[in-house]
């Protein structure tokens, strides 16, 4: 008898904390909830409710597992437990999955997502104290506390559910700022990695001699960056003149629930989202697991702002974007645009097997990867022989190449040359067949080799010259007053101790065209600068929003005069296409299998 009285006393002392616990776990859930509604633009409107209400739920939830487990545990040892203790237990979980529902509810109506936050905090503190005082609280009250408190959780979701099926954004821009005629082209080439410490000594022992002629016709200067050095914020800034918290994309890749618009980014980076010590990485693998949550390569749906092409393209110009980072999936601009989730891959499908990828998401318009699949690649890019018989790898030894033969590094090597051939045989078909007045295109080749093969420098500099003669293949076929703006995000540290590029010295700027003042830039521009130097070059006004400026002293005399006298537009006003699907899982999972491979995802 009187075991059974402990047991039960443990009973009723676990079920006494179940009030401060779920307290702890609203609070938890609230922080989690505007700790990703900060780090993700697109879950502060309705259409990332639900996924904030689960957060919130599981923190809730969680947070009464140790009470729970408990109280499971005394009632096992014990012969029966009491009506009481069971109704409490009840009243208990109910709280916990509503918590998260009302506060991510509250949260995600309308635009004052802090006023609503705020009142829902106080509606769930009072519920918390109902339950700390329930022997002294009427019952009627206590059960229309918790009737209130599940009817939020069922009816928030379901009535923002119905707004996003009923909310869905237009299909083209606001008025363009101007109307812009066909003219002579403007490349703008992002080289990932690319910086003039490797570009100056080999110019000058004559292995790239495109970039050289370019640099003595052109305006150059290292590019400064941001920190952290990752590619999707940098490029992002490039193309759009805002930092992370401006256009919005701040990851590698992204995690999304069934029927979700957006994923989410840094959920698993995020320290203060994946607390250890109450099992939510647990929870989350086991969401892999059972295949409820998936993880995608980045998408063009965390980007909150329009780039320089969208402007340019409402603006009436005819535009071609080639694998620019967070494009995918492919949307509709004047002109068109390849997206940069494997593109060469889907390509390659695309000539194997015909007829089982039409292109949707992976091009726009769809039937272009039809044609650029017929594009003539080079033979080594299949063939691990002729791979190591490249003068990429000439400098390593017979025993060298064959150790690398059939390994997973020669294939990635393989993946990556593929995807920069393409790139620019892709740029090179679009100007000769569609004339575009605007080419934006971005290779990864130089990064992602240094990533890999960099502490073997003769490697990176023979593929410098491999991106060279890519180079100028492309400028073979492009007008000769054509405009040429060449950029990196970053360099690199290639000595030893140091390799990487976590505090890199600087990226590129070259502008090279006709009128462009030749020689090295007294100051050194800002990646943030290169948006609004793209959008004078067309002639177009800077944006309200960008926080940087045109380099002016690399302008054209004309092009600086007139761009000076435009007033600032506001861009933002330019409504993104939804995001379009359509593409193969197996592009996905091979782009992440890269991306892992580089080291920039788990």
């Amino acid at each position: 008898m009187g075991d059974r009285a402990q047991h039960e006393g443990t009973a009723i002392r676990a079920f006494e904390k179940i009030p401060g616990w779920l307290a702890l776990g609203v609070a938890a859930g609230a922080f989690a909830c505007f700790r990703l509604a900060e780090v993700n633009p697109t879950l502060r409107g309705e259409s990332g409710i639900v996924f904030l209400a689960w957060w919130c739920g599981s923190f809730a939830l969680l947070a009464l597992a140790v009470p729970i487990l408990q109280t499971l545990l005394a009632r096992l040892a014990a012969t029966s437990a009491s009506r009481a203790e069971a109704t409490s237990l009840t009243r208990g979980l109910a709280l916990a999955v509503a918590a998260g529902a009302v506060i991510a509810g509250t949260m995600g109506i309308g635009g004052g997502a802090l006023r609503w936050g705020v009142r829902g905090a106080v509606v769930l503190g009072v519920a918390v104290l109902l339950a700390r005082a329930r022997q002294r609280t009427p019952a009627w009250l206590e059960h229309a506390v918790f009737a209130v408190a599940l009817a939020a959780a069922v009816l928030v979701p379901w009535r923002a559910a119905e707004r996003i099926r009923a909310n869905v954004p237009p299909a083209i821009f606001s008025a363009p700022p101007a109307i812009v005629s066909q003219q002579t082209p403007l490349l703008v080439i992002g080289l990932d990695g690319l910086e003039w410490r490797k570009l100056r000594p080999l110019m000058a022992a004559g292995r790239l001699p495109t970039f050289a002629r370019l640099v003595e016709s052109g305006a150059t200067a290292p590019l400064r960056t941001l920190v952290p050095t990752w590619s999707p914020i940098v490029w992002n800034t490039l193309g759009t003149g805002l930092e992370e918290t401006g256009h919005g994309v701040r990851d590698f890749s992204e995690l999304r629930f069934p029927g979700m618009q957006c994923g989410v980014q840094r959920l698993r980076k995020d320290p203060a989202l994946m607390p250890a010590g109450v099992g939510v990485p647990t929870l989350v693998q086991l969401l892999f697991g059972i295949g409820l949550l998936r993880e995608f390569p980045i998408t063009g749906c965390q980007r909150t702002e329009p780039a320089f092409w969208d402007a340019f393209s409402e603006a009436g110009g005819r535009v071609a974007v080639v694998s620019w980072y967070a494009t995918w999936p492919a949307y509709p601009v004047h002109g068109a645009l390849v997206s940069d989730n494997n593109p060469a891959r889907a390509a390659f499908q695309a000539t194997e097997f015909l007829g089982k990828l039409d292109g949707s998401g992976i091009t726009e318009p769809p039937e272009l990867l039809a044609r650029l699949s017929a594009l003539r690649l080079a033979p080594d890019l299949r063939d691990d022989a002729l791979s190591l018989a490249t003068p990429i790898f000439s400098e390593l030894s017979a025993e060298e190449r064959e150790k690398l033969r059939g390994t997973g590094a020669l294939a990635l090597f393989r993946a990556i040359k593929g995807s920069d051939e393409f790139v620019f045989r892709s740029a090179q078909d679009l100007l000769a067949k569609d004339q575009p007045a605007l080419v934006a295109m971005y290779a990864t080749g130089i990064d992602n080799v240094s990533h890999r093969l960099g502490k073997r420098p003769g490697i990176v500099d023979h593929y410098y010259e491999y991106v060279d003669g890519l180079l100028g293949r492309l400028l073979a076929a492009v007008p000769p007053n054509a405009t040429l703006l060449i950029v990196s995000d970053h360099g690199w540290n290639y000595e030893q101790g140091t390799f990487g590029h976590p505090n890199a010295p600087d990226g590129v700027f070259l502008l090279s065209g006709p009128g462009v003042p030749a020689g090295e830039l007294s100051a050194s521009p800002h990646v943030r600068d290169v948006a609004p130097t793209v959008l004078a070059l067309l002639g177009l006004p800077p944006s309200t929003r960008m926080r940087g400026a045109a380099v002016w002293d690399a302008l054209p005399e004309h092009v600086r005069e007139s761009a000076k006298r435009r007033a600032a537009h506001d861009y933002a006003t330019l409504m993104r296409h939804p995001p379009r699907g359509g593409d193969s899982a197996q592009l996905q999972e091979e782009t992440m299998d890269r991306l892992k491979a580089l080291g920039y995802v788990e």
